[in-house]
């Protein structure tokens, strides 16, 4: 999550927020059970923990 990377169109964002198909329809998954909570299934990480760019 430490290196930044531009995701096109000046759109800069975690190497790491890039996973999987599989493991991205767990948190689809567990939205559609319950949108109010975050999946349990999947590692999060608050945005204010990253050091963006300037």
């Amino acid at each position: 999550m430490s290196l930044i990377i531009d995701a096109g169109d000046d759109q800069y964002a975690p190497e790491g927020s890039f996973v999987d198909p599989s493991v991205a329809w767990l948190a689809v998954e567990d939205f559609f059970r319950a949108p109010l909570e975050p999946s349990k299934r999947l590692a999060w990480l608050d945005a204010s923990e990253i050091d963006w760019p300037d």
